[in-house]
């Protein structure tokens, strides 16, 4: 028998709701990042519409995302600043739709891809390192490449 590749194997497990939560997701992260980039919030009804995104096949599993995604960025910004609350809430309801350890994963991998891109991008516009930046198109990157790849 062969073996599909894996985003094939995993791309196979979804299921019809599944689909829908992972469009649904994909452009509710979409609209955030494009109203973070303007306006550098992310406005209460994106976290609204997560959550009810969410809601499509909520387990217990949810709540355990969303409290591994939270904590550790909202702890990040307590202790150091420069993370914005919408960022936080967005982490957790990221969390809380990817389900248990894949919503850290997304997070994670979002804050490694504006570690790398961020300080290229204020060198070539020659910005002060410590300039504001739009947070969550970068974890919207993150958590859409780990859905995609890992069934969130």
């Amino acid at each position: 028998m062969m073996r599909f590749p894996v985003l094939l194997t995993s791309l196979k497990k979804f299921s019809i709701t599944n689909n829908m939560k992972f469009i649904i997701f994909s452009l509710i992260l979409l609209y955030a990042s494009y109203i973070d980039i303007k306006k550098r919030i992310v406005p209460t009804h994106v976290h609204i519409l997560l959550l009810l995104t969410g809601l499509l096949n909520v387990s217990l599993l949810s709540f355990a995302g969303y409290a591994i995604a939270f904590l550790p960025i909202f702890l990040v910004a307590v202790a150091k600043g420069g993370i914005g609350g919408g960022d936080v809430k967005l982490a957790g309801m990221c969390g809380f739709i990817m389900q248990g350890m894949n919503g850290l994963l997304g997070i994670m991998f979002g804050m490694v891809i504006a570690i790398l891109i961020v300080p290229l991008k204020k060198l070539l516009k020659k910005e002060k390192i410590n300039t504001p930046f739009a947070l969550v198109p970068y974890l919207s990157i993150g958590c859409f490449l780990v859905t995609l790849f890992l069934k969130g």
